[in-house]
């Protein structure tokens, strides 16, 4: 399960405590049913703009292509090293 927020309109405040009560319930279901046993990387064609040690991410290799081509990249020492 995906989550995406819903659009808000509170109309009073009681419509917004609903509102956030729901989102949460909402969040909670989707960690409730991620599967840690694998995932998806999207496709990207540029940097993420702050990469931080140790993230992963999938470079395209035309429009962005941190040095080998696509694949799977990890940033670490202020670099992108190619993971598979």
């Amino acid at each position: 399960m995906r989550y995406t927020p819903k659009q808000v309109n509170p109309q009073s405040l009681y419509d917004l405590k609903r509102y956030v009560e729901d989102e949460l319930r909402r969040v909670a279901l989707a960690f409730k049913h991620l599967n840690t046993e694998s995932c998806t990387l999207v496709e990207l064609h540029a940097e993420p703009l702050k990469p931080e040690e140790g993230i992963l991410a999938y470079a395209d290799g035309t429009d962005w292509n941190p040095g080998s081509g696509s694949g799977l990249y990890q940033y670490r020492s202020s670099s992108w090293v190619k993971v598979g």
